[in-house]
């Protein structure tokens, strides 16, 4: 707690302050109570014992003071002087002489005086004439706040900085928030915003080492049946040709593979062009289209539903071919999961100032406890009509997607007919002519 340098520093920064504070108090005091003795703590205690004086002898006589005086300090019994008298003398009538005439029992009159003079000579003081007591209660106060005050400081930033070297050596493991429950400051707010950072600093290896896994899973598959190939081409030649054929086919599945990890390693680290502009109907449009050609071959037709809604708002600002990747995608799952001879309905709507493109099939669905992890990578779902896929498509579209400021979200159909339903929000501008400025949301 106290090897750090940040606390010698508080220690003795806020210990200097109080001390000059308590001196310099004492010296305005001092100052505002000159030409005013009535205000000076000497003043005050004279007048106390002059007052405590004439009230014994009001009440008691003058005998009784003098036996009470005997257990007073020396000076108050050498300052305080009783004589009779009616009328004040002129030689006591001083700023430094504090007097008052009283009736005692027997009813003579005293003069009770009090001198101030050897009081202010002998006044105790080191710096600024204060007092020693008042010097030892700063030192020894100051410093006890002090070192409260600055251990208070140095301790949690001593652990966030023992964390962040254990963080730095690669320690996932260390936390901070409870080791701070007890705090109810800004440090227990950043020794959880230093929890969540490690949190995801964690997620984000581990799916690094999960992509890692399932690409060399993904393509030690088709290489393997590549050497088998070969290796069949190699111990009979008469079978070369469709050795040929299968090496051929592997080598097509290994480039989309590979063609489809890139897309999504790319698609989270391309920053939108500056000024690109693209119409989002118009995209979608070619993407139908192609859609509908190969559609052809198992009997199923994409319609396409525009909303009167959307004219003048389809100007998008991003990356026209990822963003035609990931609707694309979309597109050719809700394809992969349609029966044959059904349909897959996408439509673009303009809600709260964003572009809606909506995609729905009308296949089996998906599991409710598996809809939240269709836009994981090589997440796949288990269906006789889906077909091979490598679980990249959903996975890239949400990237995209995302990167573009966008909303992408899947759920099951309820009415009756089945099917899956994905939509996409896309920030949107008027048009080019109108805007001419970045998007507006």
């Amino acid at each position: 707690m106290i090897r750090g340098r940040l606390f010698w520093k508080i220690l003795l920064i806020f210990w200097f302050i109080l001390i000059l504070t308590f001196e310099l108090i004492w010296v305005a005091f001092s100052l505002s109570s000159k030409g005013h003795p009535e205000r000076s703590p000497v003043y005050r205690h004279a007048l106390m014992k002059v007052t405590l004086a004439s009230t014994v002898i009001e009440t008691q006589g003058v005998e009784v003071l003098y036996l009470m005086q005997e257990k007073w300090h020396m000076q108050d019994r050498r300052n305080l002087s009783v004589i009779p008298g009616e009328v004040i003398p002129s030689y006591l009538n001083k700023d430094d002489i504090v007097s008052e005439k009283v009736t005692a029992t027997d009813g003579k009159s005293y003069i009770v005086s009090y001198h101030l003079r050897s009081m202010h000579k002998k006044l105790p003081g080191i710096i600024f004439n204060v007092p020693f007591s008042f010097v030892l209660i700063a030192i020894i106060g100051g410093l006890l706040f002090s070192f409260i005050l600055a251990s208070n400081i140095s301790r949690p930033m001593n652990q966030l900085k023992d964390a962040f070297a254990r963080l730095a050596s690669g320690d996932l493991s260390v936390r901070l928030k409870d080791t701070m429950r007890l705090r109810h400051d800004e440090f227990r707010e950043l020794a959880g915003h230093f929890d969540a950072m490690v949190e995801q600093l964690n997620l984000l290896l581990k799916s690094r080492e999960e992509l890692l896994h399932d690409v060399s899973h993904e393509l030690r598959t088709p290489l393997a049946r590549l050497q088998l190939a070969i290796g069949l081409a190699q111990q009979n030649p008469n079978i070369v040709e469709n050795s040929l054929e299968r090496i051929e086919l592997e080598s097509e599945r290994l480039n989309k593979l590979i063609s489809e990890i890139l897309t999504f390693a790319r698609s989270g680290f391309t920053e939108i062009p500056e000024e690109q502009y693209f119409d989002l109907l118009a995209l979608t449009q070619v993407i139908v289209d192609d859609a509908n050609y190969e559609a052809q071959q198992v009997d199923i037709t994409v319609v396409f539903d525009i909303d009167p809604t959307v004219e003048g708002y389809t100007i998008i600002n991003g990356d026209a071919e990822l963003i035609r990747r990931a609707i694309e995608n979309i597109i050719r799952n809700a394809l992969r999961f349609s029966p044959k001879g059904g349909k897959v309905i996408v439509k673009i709507t303009y809600h709260h100032q964003q572009l809606q493109l909506s995609v729905r099939d009308f296949g089996p669905g998906v599991e409710e406890s598996k809809i939240k992890s269709i836009f994981e990578p090589y997440f796949r779902v288990q269906s006789p009509s889906a077909g091979k896929g490598y679980g990249l498509g959903l996975a890239i579209a949400r990237k995209v997607i995302t990167h573009y400021k966008g909303k992408i979200t899947a759920q099951n159909c309820c009415d009756g007919k089945g099917g899956l339903l994905i939509t996409i929000s896309l920030p949107h501008c008027y048009t080019i002519a109108q805007s001419d400025k970045e998007c507006g949301v």
